[in-house]
């Protein structure tokens, strides 16, 4: 019984890059915003009780600021062509070469039996990518890849965050902070240049340890 209450309070990778820490984001800069809610949300001193209170509020804006964070990824991908892993559909793409891609599309359509994957849908084609996930976390290979989910997650989290910051500060402030609001507008950038580089990163590894298997390796539904 103790040893399951340990594991329920750990929060794994992703929880704690992509929920956690924006969260966290979002409650700083509210507190700064807002000094009247400074005292509830930020303490010269912590007891392990208020460390939770924190951890909780935390963990709750950062579920509820990557809605905000998924706004923004839909946009982000519907102006840049669809997500990465779309892209390996293309001849045009180079997160993977000519050579992988031919072997990529071999393997598929060996595993799969399916002879173009040009010719699937989107939510089609999301399914299948899901697929190889799940084959390449039964052979312990995911770890790189769950690294590089994390920190999207991380990034677009943090998009969000300095996103409902910057408009949260010129609704109640106007211009009374705008060398603030400049660094906290570039931040936001920077957050969408990460996001966009750790998604690449994320889908060249996928498909990467997916190419690593021999036909052997078709499993269930892989």
């Amino acid at each position: 019984m103790v040893e399951k209450e340990k594991e329920m309070r750990k929060f794994d990778f992703y929880e704690f890059t992509g929920v956690l820490a924006p969260g966290t984001v979002i409650l700083l800069g509210i507190s700064l915003i807002f000094p009247s809610f400074k005292g509830a949300i930020v303490q010269n001193s912590f007891s392990i009780g208020d460390f939770g209170i924190f951890l909780i509020l935390a963990y709750i804006a950062g579920h509820l600021i990557q809605s905000v964070g998924n706004l923004i990824e839909f946009l982000w991908w519907e102006i840049n062509c669809g997500l990465p892993t779309d892209w390996v559909r293309s001849d045009n793409s180079k997160i993977l070469s000519k050579l992988q891609k031919d072997i990529l599309r071999k393997k598929i359509r060996e595993m799969l039996g399916i002879e173009k994957i040009k010719d699937l849908n989107k939510n089609d084609w999301f399914n299948i990518t899901r697929q190889i996930y799940s084959l390449v976390c039964s052979k312990g290979r995911a770890s790189r890849v769950d690294i590089f989910n994390g920190n999207y997650g991380l990034c677009r989290g943090l998009a969000g965050s300095f996103l409902v910051i910057l408009i949260l500060d010129l609704a109640f402030s106007g211009l009374l902070h705008w060398k603030i609001d400049i660094l906290v507008l570039f931040a936001f950038v920077l957050s969408i240049y990460r996001m966009h580089r750790f998604a690449k990163h994320y889908v060249r590894e996928l498909f990467i340890q997916f190419l690593q298997f021999s036909n052997k390796s078709k499993t269930g539904g892989l």
